[in-house]
């Protein structure tokens, strides 16, 4: 099985190092690891380059896009230029543990699958409590990870690998602006409602780096690009059209809470949207008209602030 790592990578000069570290001490060798810098500012090339230069044994090769296209396309580019038949995806800021890339040979090997995946927790530098944060801990094998892609994004990139032919069938990460943050999950529901096998590693062996620079800070940007995710997966399987509604509803309503935190305009309209979704659900009625009364009648505010905060 020859398999090619790609990291897509932006200003990551400080945090870079580790990520290639762990990807050279896995437990068996990958056949070649792409670094894909999405034109960066800082001097995240010299080093890479410097890595490169001083283990000149660790099949490292550096690709320079030839302008700032975003994750999406970094990792799309990695996908042609690989050259393994598997495809093991990992960002700039995330480590895995030693016996990453062992795990999910075994595991794709075993079930025979398209997508292999392990669990991943947060991890930090600084805060322990980081840790805490994970992905998939409640499932017990793959298929009720993919049944569930409905409501969440249960696998991380960084913890996944694919065979490449499944992206020549069913195409890559989908590369338009409005679901950048949403892309992995876009994928991952396209290739369940293709039915491709996932596999699931039940060890936590990817380690998700939180910091400041993480790219979901931006709690507006990122329901944005979920409810984009979800309207252009709408009603595919493996989910029923009751789960979808549900899952547009909640997110659409995070996103007007969002949006009522920074006294965005759309707030209240967006939360009608999501009201209209699922109309039994009246607390996001009053949400919406107490968000539009709140933004004209300042008085108002303070209240309809802790009920969008309690009940949305």
């Amino acid at each position: 099985m020859s398999i090619t790592v790609v990291i897509p990578a932006y200003n990551r000069e400080s945090l870079i190092v580790p990520t290639l570290e762990s990807v050279r001490q896995q437990n068996i060798a990958v056949s070649e690891v792409l670094v894909i810098d999405d034109c960066s500012k800082d001097h995240t090339i010299k080093v890479i380059q410097e890595y490169a230069s001083t283990h000149p044994d660790f099949p490292l090769r550096l690709i320079q896009q030839s302008k700032n296209q975003g994750v999406s396309a970094a990792r799309n580019q990695g996908i042609k230029q690989a050259r393994g038949d598997w495809i093991a995806f990992l960002d700039s800021d995330d480590l895995w543990e030693k016996e990453h890339i062992e795990g999910l040979v075994e595991e794709a090997s075993r079930w025979r699958a398209d997508v292999v995946f392990a669990k991943a927790r947060g991890y930090s530098d600084v805060d322990p409590e980081a840790s805490k944060k994970t992905w998939t801990t409640r499932f017990q094998n793959a298929e009720q990870v993919v049944k569930a892609m409905v409501s969440a994004c249960h696998v991380l990139p960084s913890a996944a690998m694919v065979r490449k032919d499944v992206f020549l069938k069913h195409g890559s990460f989908d590369e338009t602006p409005a679901i950048q943050h949403a892309e992995d999950w876009d994928l991952w529901l396209r290739l369940g409602s293709h039915g491709c096998i996932f596999a699931m590693r039940d060890a936590f062996t990817c380690l998700y780096r939180q910091h400041e620079g993480s790219a979901c800070r931006d709690k507006s940007r990122l329901y944005r690009a979920i409810v984009f995710c979800l309207k252009k997966n709408f009603n595919k399987p493996p989910g029923a059209l009751k789960e979808w509604n549900q899952s547009l509803h909640y997110y659409q309503a995070k996103l007007g809470r969002a949006l009522y935190a920074s006294k965005h305009a759309e707030a209240s309209e967006t939360l009608l949207k999501a009201w209209r979704s699922r109309p039994s659900q009246l607390m996001t009625l009053i949400a919406a008209l107490l968000c539009w009364i709140g933004m004209r009648i300042r008085p108002i505010d303070p209240f309809a602030n802790r009920f969008i905060q309690r009940f949305i």
